[in-house]
């Protein structure tokens, strides 16, 4: 085989639309036959496929590139603070063994070096905890992403046959059968096709569906059918494909999110007070100094000195930035990432992780969402009879009450007045005809519930016609119905199927008991309308199916004289169990519910009301709270934008009815919505939202404009997302409590200790220093980042996107305890040493220093626990396994250190009875926070309902 057209050709002709092109080749056939394709029966032979797949690429784009942990290592240590720590160590290591030690007078070559190789060990560990960190990052997302990668399945021609493959199995030369739905990953050509559309939004960033057809055959990949059903034949695959070239070219990284980005900022301002404060501390220093030599003729300039002033000076900076933030941000939401998918939530965005924590209002759809994906026919009327399916036994299910067929009034009886009468078979195969006709390429849980009917009717085995003898016009929410139209015996038929209420305007007859087709008077019709208000007041989903026969040249779709109803359907849908108490859940996190559906007004309510989304003060239908799509998208704007948030039920809605409520809503930019759904036309109404969430038995086109997929369609997901949310925020914030809590401390201490300190030296080492650096960035992050969701999250309101970072209450968390971690430091820097039995400003007075400021980070570990003003700072505590661990490991490393790290960190060993003070000063900070708390209480006053957000 030899093809003579070049990937990137055919890639230009669909992507471009190159018309001249592809009518130069000779259309479609041209095209097939450069290919050489046959465009009836597909591709046939293996060792064909595999050619074209080595000539053309096969359909799949290769893996992103991923860095190594060495590239990580490298990044890290490219950091300027660890390049000037380096800088400084190996300069210290120099002049450790090549100046005299200001303290003694002499070169120490035994312990010159300690200092410089212990920041030089210091700065290795940071780095390499910050590479594992990334990198361990980077894998997990990786894993991540491969769990959210769909195997998409298409149908395609191959030997004249129909067989579905796996979409990465595509290749150049396949003709692909089309329907409402597909998500074109291929660039394609079409074929053949009855009413086919294209959304192409996300290539040409133009909103109008682009109908197929007429000049422009072009099937982009990336764009998705929104109507209609055809074939089309594959030109391009892969990387080789419009979107696949787009996508390789435009690979990056992943964008921070709006937290993230946050942070940063907050990080950036905190780091130049850090370097403000390390500056004044060295000049302060360094004047110190430069005043003590100044005054003092007989004492000797030491480089070395002003070199460890500096060095502290650039540990102090090290501390002050605080680089935990953003990685806070990342492992908290990679975290609950991986436990949302436990939870049946595959997170496709990161953003949408934290965006949910403010979710103020959810807009779900009912099938499947709130109803579990169990449907059954349980009521049918047809014939003038009414069937009790559910009560029917099978024995009983042709024999019911007749009465009188011309005398539709009385056309209603119960199956207490079961008689032996029989209806017609042709009325009951009519019925089940226009079912299988009408549902065609259908596999919705509406036409399992209806072929099951068919199968109990005993009409199972009817085979429906050949496609040339067939047209079709599968489901569109903006008609409301689907159609098919099939020649048979020398005339044409339509079968009809959708929503009631639209099919009953539309028809002119009825079908009788004995199969008679009678016009449908005005009394026929209020009969028929008021079975429909029974069967939508319990709420059963109501369908009408209908037929038209005409000649055989009457083969248009919408040419047809006369329209016969030939049932009313009552569908049911049980509602999921756990949704109610879900429902309940939203209102006690006051996140307002509303269900938007495409079933009539007076079943939506019902359904509603048993999910307790409408409460039981309406009795009645109020137009306040609940109508129907069509008065909702005729409103004046203004009036809408009054109106939209008491809305709690948008009846008979189309798609582009859901996108206006959900645009409407976010009018207020304090709104935070969240939507529901699952089919194609519902993408728009995704994308707008700030969070969509798609079914995973939706649309490859509904999943791709979503953000989250709800594994299993549960609308309880929705209600985890956004307890995941607020636990995401919730984390986030409690680390930054944490940490400008020692971050704060640390500076003031390392300043004001070194103006008390003799020696012009800081209390706190820059190995130290360090040290505290981990504790507060990797392992703090690690443990408050990670900490479970409770139920108390959703007996809040949500916090408002205007709300900041840093509220009220952290603030009041952060000075206090900063005053009081300050207050003990400098009561052990001033009268410590006479408390500790150890002398002034000497190893052991400053060890004793340190140990203790180590020790109040982790008690202080448990007061950031908590955001609001519960008193119990170890409330729930068994939620916390990750932060207890890290407290044991930081605690174990502590003693460590004091015991054995010796002129390597600046320590000596201390007593027990020393470490018994260490630990009451330390736990001091518990009755702090209580303090803190009260006193914030009394601020604020009293108030029953928690607010931790002001």
């Amino acid at each position: 085989m030899k093809f003579t057209l070049e990937p990137d050709s055919l890639r230009d002709m669909v992507g471009q639309k190159d018309t001249q092109l592809y009518n130069k080749l000779g259309g479609v056939a041209g095209v097939a036959n450069e290919l050489e394709v046959n465009l009836h029966s597909g591709l046939c032979r293996a060792e064909e496929i595999d050619t074209r797949a080595i000539r053309y690429g096969k359909n799949v784009l290769p893996p992103a590139e991923r860095m190594t942990l060495w590239e990580f290592i490298k990044d890290a240590a490219n950091d300027k603070t660890m390049l000037i720590l380096i800088g400084a160590a190996v300069l210290s290591l120099v002049l450790g063994l090549t100046t005299p030690d200001p303290r003694t007078g002499v070169v120490e070559y035994s312990t010159g070096w300690i200092e410089g190789a212990a920041i030089l060990v210091s700065v290795f560990i940071v780095i390499m905890v910050t590479a594992v960190n990334d990198f361990k990052k980077q894998e997990k997302f990786a894993e991540l992403e491969n769990t959210s990668t769909e195997h998409r399945t298409v149908t395609v021609l191959r030997n004249g046959h129909k067989t579905d493959i796996l979409s990465e199995d595509l290749v150049v030369g396949d003709v692909i059968a089309l329907r409402t739905g597909t998500r074109l990953t291929v660039d394609a050509i079409l074929i053949s096709g009855q009413g086919v559309v294209c959304d192409e939004s996300d290539i040409t960033g133009e909103t109008d569906d682009v109908p197929k057809g007429d000049g422009d055959d072009f099937l982009i990949s990336g764009t998705s059918l929104t109507e209609g059903i055809g074939y089309a034949l594959v030109t391009a695959v892969g990387v080789s494909s419009f979107s696949g070239h787009i996508a390789m070219i435009t690979r990056a990284k992943k964008k921070p999110t709006p937290l993230q980005e946050k942070l940063e900022h907050l990080a950036d301002v905190i780091g130049k007070f850090g370097l403000l404060a390390a500056s004044i501390t060295f000049v302060i220093l360094a004047a110190k100094e430069t005043y003590l030599l100044w005054i003092n003729a007989d004492q000797k300039f030491h480089f070395m000195k002003y070199w460890e002033m500096l060095t502290t000076a650039v540990a102090i900076v090290v501390v002050a930035v605080p680089e935990g933030l953003p990685l806070s941000v990342t492992i908290a939401l990679a975290y609950s990432m991986q436990q949302m998918l436990d939870d049946k939530n595959l997170v496709r965005h990161l953003a949408a992780c934290e965006t949910m924590g403010g979710a103020t209002c959810i807009c779900s759809d009912k099938t499947g969402t709130l109803t579990a994906n169990e449907m059954s026919v349980i009521k049918l009327w047809t014939g003038g009879q009414h069937f009790d399916l559910a009560r029917l036994k099978e024995a009983e299910w042709l024999r019911v009450s007749v009465g009188d067929a011309q005398n539709p009034q009385d056309a209603t009886p119960t199956p207490a007045d079961l008689v032996d009468i029989e209806m017609n078979r042709d009325v009951i195969k009519a019925v089940a005809e226009t079912i299988i006709y009408s549902s065609l390429d259908e596999s919705n849980r509406t036409a399992l519930a209806l072929m099951e009917l068919v199968a109990r009717l005993g009409y199972d085995s009817l085979v429906p016609p050949s496609s040339p003898d067939c047209k079709r016009e599968p489901f569109c929410s903006s008609k409301k119905q689907s159609k098919t139209k099939i020649k048979q015996k020398g005339q044409s038929i339509m079968y009809v199927k959708g929503a009631s209420e639209v099919i009953l305007a539309q028809c002119t007859h009825w079908m009788n008991q004995s199969g008679e087709r009678l016009p449908l008077t005005a009394e026929y019709r209020t009969v028929a309308e008021r079975v429909l208000n029974e069967y939508a007041s319990v709420g059963l989903r109501t369908l009408c199916i209908a037929n038209s026969q005409g000649s055989e040249q009457d083969y248009e779709m919408d040419t047809y004289a006369t329209l016969t109803c030939l049932a009313l359907i009552g569908i049911e849908e049980p509602i999921r169990p756990e949704v109610e108490e879900a429902i309940s859940q939203c209102k006690a996190a006051g996140i307002g519910v509303k269900m938007v559906t495409g079933d009539n007004l007076v079943s939506a309510v019902a359904v509603a009301r048993r999910c307790g989304i409408v409460s039981d003060d309406y009795r009645t239908l109020d137009s306040r709270v609940m109508l129907e799509g069509k008065e909702f998208r005729e409103m004046p704007h203004a009036i809408r934008i009054q109106r939209v948030k008491s809305i709690v039920v948008l009846a008979r809605a189309t798609p582009l009815d859901k996108q206006l409520l959900v645009e409407s809503l976010k009018d207020d930019p304090l709104q935070v919505v969240a939507v529901t759904g699952d089919g194609t036309n519902d993408g728009p109404a995704l994308k707008c939202a700030d969070v969509g969430f798609a079914m995973n038995s939706g649309t490859e086109v509904a999943k791709a404009a979503s953000d989250i997929i709800l594994t299993d369609d549960n609308f309880v997901g929705v209600v985890k997302a956004v307890m995941w949310g607020r636990n995401v925020n919730d984390n986030i914030r409690k680390f930054i409590q944490f940490q400008l809590t020692v971050n704060s401390a640390a500076c003031l201490i390392a300043i004001i200790g070194a103006c008390m300190s003799e020696t012009n030296l800081s209390p706190l080492k820059p190995v130290q220093l360090l040290w505290l650096n981990l504790i507060m960035d990797s392992l703090a992050a690690l443990g408050l980042a990670t900490e479970l969701p409770s139920a108390s999250l959703l007996c809040r309101d949500p916090l408002p996107k205007n709300a900041p970072i840093i509220n009220r209450h952290m603030w009041g968390f952060i000075v206090g305890q900063g005053l009081y971690q300050l207050q003990v430091c400098l009561f052990l820097l001033t009268y410590g040493h006479e408390w500790m039995g150890v002398s002034y400003f000497d190893d052991a007075h400053l060890t004793c220093v340190f140990n203790t400021f180590v020790l109040l980070q982790v008690v202080n570990f448990f007061n950031a626990r908590q955001l609001g003003l519960e008193l119990n700072v170890f409330a729930e505590i068994h939620r916390s396994h990750t932060l207890m661990v890290i407290a044991v490991v930081i605690t174990l490393f502590q003693i460590l250190i004091v015991n054995y790290g010796g002129v390597f960190f600046g320590v000596v060993p201390v007593s027990s009875d020393q470490w018994l003070k260490a630990l009451i000063l330390s736990a001091g900070s518990l009755p702090v926070s209580v303090m803190i708390k009260l006193f914030l209480k009394r601020k604020r006053g009293h108030k029953s309902r928690p607010i931790l957000w002001s």
